[in-house]
């Protein structure tokens, strides 16, 4: 920053850190960022709107409130994680269960208890077994879900199964079926927004990927790996909105092949929909000051998982 003007034009040639686009924008400089994953382009547009965390409360509440029958979403979600406390026997969620691969089968959960001073791992009950045991038995979400994201006739049908493969019966049937009632929501573009950017971090922390006990590193392979957390989803949707809020001050967003940093005044960032080798096919000089950029590192998982997350 000390060698550029400002207002200076930043090429980021790969595209893949929402974080050094939205640090070097908001330093002041017009970024260029040529992107092609349609999941990160939603991640940096919501990052640099500046959501209010009222905003992403007001959203998680009208998805709470959609109906699976004649009950509200929420409570119907906070069943299915349902269990008891192993201090004090009150009935409480599980912050997330800890399975086994090996034979696959969940063996301990970590609970923390609102009525007693419990906060750990502790061991299953019967009772969590058998809950678990009942998605296990569920072909018919799993059928449903792939139906639904990728036809028969999708090309891209085999890694969408690959990708689904990821998760755990139980994890699908609750995204399945919050994804459904969010469809189901008449709402304007901007709350629909707010809503999907939670989705994500559901279905970030939804697979089989994340090992336990280690540091929550984002998963680089499609390796379950001995021992895995299944996190609860609904808790997961309630701290992202901490996660997502006031992330930064509002940064203007535009489409490259639209309007180009040329024409506008200020700082921004402008996305390039597509690969590095593509942009040349767009008129007129871009004219880049310099490039910065977070070299991309193997991220199958991510990739993959971004195939069904679009």
């Amino acid at each position: 920053s000390d060698t550029l003007e400002p207002g200076a034009a930043i090429l980021d040639p790969f595209g893949i850190s929402p974080r050094l686009a939205l640090e070097l924008a908001g330093a002041g400089f017009k970024v260029i960022s040529v992107c092609s994953n349609p999941v990160t382009r939603f991640v940096l547009r919501m990052a640099a709107s500046n959501v209010q965390e009222e905003d992403l409360v007001a959203a998680l509440a009208l998805l709470a409130g959609s109906r699976v029958g004649d009950q509200r979403l929420e409570p119907y979600l906070k069943d299915i994680y349902q269990t008891t406390c192993p201090d004090c026997g009150t009935r409480t969620q599980a912050e997330f269960f800890v399975w086994q691969k090996e034979p696959l089968e969940v063996v301990s959960k970590k609970v923390v208890c609102s009525s007693c001073t419990f906060d750990g791992i502790a061991e299953v009950t019967p009772e969590d077994k058998s809950k678990a045991e009942k998605y296990a038995a569920d072909k018919l979400t799993h059928a449903r879900a792939l139906s639904k994201i990728a036809p028969t006739s999708d090309p891209d049908r085999p890694t969408v199964e690959n990708a689904l493969g990821q998760y755990l019966p139980r994890a699908l049937f609750v995204m399945f079926t919050t994804i459904n009632r969010f469809d189901s929501l008449t709402l304007p573009q901007e709350k629909r927004d707010q809503i999907v950017i939670l989705l994500l971090s559901a279905l970030y922390y939804g697979n089989t990927l994340w090992g336990y006990p280690t540091s929550l590193e984002r998963p680089k392979q499609l390796v379950t790996p001995p021992q895995f957390m299944e996190f609860n989803l609904w808790k997961v949707m309630e701290k992202a909105v901490g996660e997502w809020a006031g992330l930064n001050a509002e940064i203007p967003v535009y489409d490259l092949r639209k309007e180009q940093p040329v024409e506008t005044d200020g700082p921004g960032i402008w996305v390039f929909p597509g690969r590095f080798k593509d942009i040349a096919r767009i008129e007129g000089q871009l004219a880049p000051d310099c490039q910065v950029t977070v070299l991309p590192r193997p991220a199958p998982a991510y990739w993959t998982l971004s195939a069904m997350w679009g």
